[in-house]
């Protein structure tokens, strides 16, 4: 079975083979449409400069801006919008989604479209701990959704995954991403899967960085 990733073969093929003009032309022509694209390419010959202490001061402070949204949130509207509700899962999930932590699931695939990885997973980063709460201390009906914090972990791993599939980032830049990994993991464990998550995340960086 043949080691090469797939597409590899194209380029070999069919890329390689053409003029330099043809190739140029048709580069050309995808940067000029694609602005993620060139957004990606910029960082992948010039990936911008990490360090941990900054990204971990940005993680802190976003990430109790987005727990005192959740803490003061009239969570009393649950009742309202289903007074008979059996349990209140479904709509606690929906306002999370949709008015607190919407921005995180729009930034973590945007961010990795643009080849910014390490801004990518300090939203994760971001998610995880503003989902560190006491929840049993927390109103109702918040005080019996003990199972939220993976569920919306697993939901960003999903995101990440699904969008770094479909990108190339530099070798600095996934090495930078595995140090930010091994860094977070080293500052301990949030919830019970976290570290799960967090090794799936690298074991696919890593499989990017063979690719390269």
């Amino acid at each position: 079975m043949s080691s090469k990733p797939p597409g590899a073969d194209f380029y070999d093929r069919v890329f390689a083979n053409s003029s330099a003009e043809q190739q140029a032309s048709f580069l050309k022509a995808l940067f000029i449409k694609d602005a993620s694209l060139r957004s990606s390419y910029q960082y992948f010959i010039s990936p911008p400069y990490f360090h941990f202490e900054d990204f971990k001061l940005i993680i802190d402070k976003r990430s109790k801006f987005v727990q005192n949204k959740i803490i003061k949130y009239d969570w009393s509207k649950c009742f309202e919008i289903d007074p008979l509700a059996e349990d209140y899962d479904d709509i606690i999930i929906e306002i999370l989604e949709r008015e607190i932590l919407s921005d995180l699931f729009l930034t973590i695939p945007a961010l990795c479209r643009i080849g910014l990885l390490t801004e990518a997973i300090a939203d994760i980063r971001i998610m995880e701990k503003a989902l560190d709460l006491d929840w049993e201390r927390l109103p109702e009906p918040l005080s019996f959704t003990k199972y939220l914090p993976d569920y919306f972990f697993e939901m960003a791993e999903g995101s990440f995954l699904t969008n770094i599939c479909d990108y190339v980032y530099a070798p600095a830049m996934i090495n930078d991403a595995l140090e930010l990994i091994a860094l977070i993991k080293r500052e301990g464990r949030i919830h019970p899967y976290d570290d799960e998550i967090w090794d799936t995340i690298a074991s696919s960086l890593r499989v990017d960085l063979k690719r390269l």
